[in-house]
């Protein structure tokens, strides 16, 4: 029976995992940073969230050109151009703050999405064909770890030289921490570029089979996108995906702040732990207990279920005083 994770790529998962764990941190630390730069520019609600808007537009935008720049330096190189992306998005963040800008800051914010772009996407396909197709969730599951660990450690991070409970916020205090922050994705950029990560590629990238012989034959009758429902579902998922999974990571200290909780960066800790775990019983159960189409459907469920519970049972709460 071949290993769900051979040896021979235990090295190369675990440096992505590395690089899972720095999406995360920079998210954590991007989403963090909207209740401060909401009172620094007196945003309203709507405007402070610009930040994560400036931030996953680039995915819409940069997502051709990333699978271009990937197709053309293969899947290393491109991890290592994102690492280049996020440091000069993320160091945009210093004169933003000495300059008082709110537009720099929201360039600086799409810089460093479209290095979480490029970066994405050349780790999430890299994972999913680094082993056996029938345990990809496995091992997405395992990076998603990573990944909300960084989120977790984010807020941890800054705290260490932000109070970040306070009503007035001096963005003066940004400029240490993002400065370590710029040094360290850079090292991770080196870091990448020296690692021993084999360029692998998909089935049917280089050979082209008698299966995907058939599928080019059919795609070559098509001529609009409109004409692939699949692909537009797809897409259609990941977008709210992706919009449930960002809410639900950066809005925990935002919420803790404004009901004037203390410690407010403790909190993403739970959504973290709670997704953890998740990750964790997917490791275990897929696929030798449950399929990952069935791991797909319950999640989605009980993801609904618990959307609703949000926004019913808060009312609940505060007319019990609880």
């Amino acid at each position: 029976m071949k290993e769900e994770i051979q040896k021979s790529n235990l090295v190369p998962l675990t440096i992505v995992g590395i690089l899972f764990f720095a999406i995360g941190f920079s998210l954590g630390i991007n989403g963090l940073l909207i209740p401060y730069l909401k009172k620094a520019f007196s945003l309203s609600n709507a405007d402070s969230y610009l930040i994560l808007t400036a931030t996953y537009s680039a995915f819409l935008i940069c997502g051709y050109p990333a699978g271009l720049i990937i197709q053309k330096t293969g899947y290393k190189k491109a991890m290592v151009l994102s690492f280049v992306f996020f440091a000069m998005g993320l160091f945009l963040f210093v004169p933003s703050a000495k300059m008082e800008s709110f537009v720099l800051f929201l360039v600086a914010s799409f810089i460093s999405g479209a290095g979480n772009t490029l970066l994405q996407a050349a780790l999430n396909p890299y994972v999913t064909i680094c082993g056996p197709t029938e345990s990809a969730a496995k091992r997405i599951s395992l990076m998603i770890i990573f990944n909300r660990s960084g989120w977790a450690i984010a807020p941890i991070f800054l705290a260490l030289f932000l109070e970040l409970s306070q009503a007035k916020i001096n963005l003066s205090d940004m400029f240490l921490p993002f400065y370590i922050i710029v040094g360290v994705f850079l090292l991770l950029g080196l870091f990448t570029w020296v690692a021993p990560l084999p360029e692998i590629k998909a089935k049917g990238e280089e050979a082209i089979s008698e299966e995907y012989s058939a599928i080019i034959e059919f795609t070559s009758t098509k001529t609009n996108v409109f004409q692939f429902p699949h692909l537009l579902l797809g897409t259609l998922t990941l977008f709210v995906y992706i919009g449930i999974d960002t809410l639900t990571l950066v809005s925990p200290g935002d919420f803790a702040i404004t009901l004037g909780l203390k410690h407010p960066e403790a909190y993403t800790m739970h959504t973290v732990v709670a997704m953890v775990t998740g990750c964790v019983l997917g490791i275990i159960l897929i696929p030798k207990v449950i399929s990952q189409t069935l791991a797909l459907k319950w999640g989605t469920t009980l993801g609904a279920i618990v959307s609703l519970l949000i926004v019913l049972l808060p009312p609940l709460f505060q007319e019990q005083n609880i």
